[in-house]
Formats: C-alpha cells, sequence, structure tokens
C-alpha cells in the first residue's frame, strides 16, 4: 500500500507500506529517572498556559502562551528539557492544558 500526502514537498512524499513488524507496547514499569534540568509546574491561570520550571526548589523561569505547541517548542529551544520522557509528558500536558483553556473547563496537572 502507497500512502500519498495531500501536498507535494521535501518534507511531505510518498510513504510505502510493505508489512511492518508489530510491536505490543510493553506496561510501564513506573520508574523514571528525573528531568536533569528541572521539573515544570503547568497551570491555567488568566487565560494563559504558564510553565513554570523549578530547578533546585525554586522557580527559575515562567514560560507561557496561549497553545501547547509554542510553548512546547520554546522549551525545546532553550534547551529546558533534556530528556525524551520529559518532552513527550509536558507535550501531553500542555494539549490538555490548552484543551481546557479553549474549553473554559478547570485544568489539574498529572
Amino acid at each position: 500500500m502507497i500512502i500519498k500526502p495531500g501536498k507535494r514537498d521535501k518534507h511531505h512524499r510518498d510513504i510505502l507500506i510493505d508489512k511492518p513488524r508489530l510491536i505490543k507496547a510493553k506496561k510501564w514499569d513506573g520508574k523514571f529517572q528525573r528531568e536533569p534540568k528541572g521539573f515544570f509546574l503547568i497551570k491555567v491561570e488568566d487565560g494563559w498556559i504558564k510553565a513554570g520550571r523549578i530547578v533546585k526548589q525554586k522557580m527559575v523561569d515562567v514560560v507561557y502562551g496561549r497553545n501547547a505547541r509554542d510553548i512546547f517548542y520554546y522549551l525545546i529551544r532553550r534547551g529546558m528539557i533534556s530528556k525524551l520522557d520529559t518532552a513527550a509528558y509536558l507535550g501531553r500536558e500542555l494539549t490538555m492544558a490548552e484543551y481546557c483553556l479553549k474549553n473554559k473547563k478547570k485544568y489539574v496537572q498529572e
């Protein structure tokens, strides 16, 4: 099977799908290592999504915006995230915060 993209450029090309391996995800063991660059507290406040970075028990940065993508890519570009699991977690949390902001729902960080 070939999947054809909606637009064509150097980033969007036909993809051949020919019997890919199916890999069942294993249950997560619940273990993780702390992000060495600090952890994040996320909240929705006054019409903004705010991501505060905590280092050594002190909030050192607050990155804010109205959508998850802008905040997420800013954190990456500025080198505030070093671990993939942290990036995945923040992507999920920021997306939930954006949903709550747009739909006037209460956001609680998991």
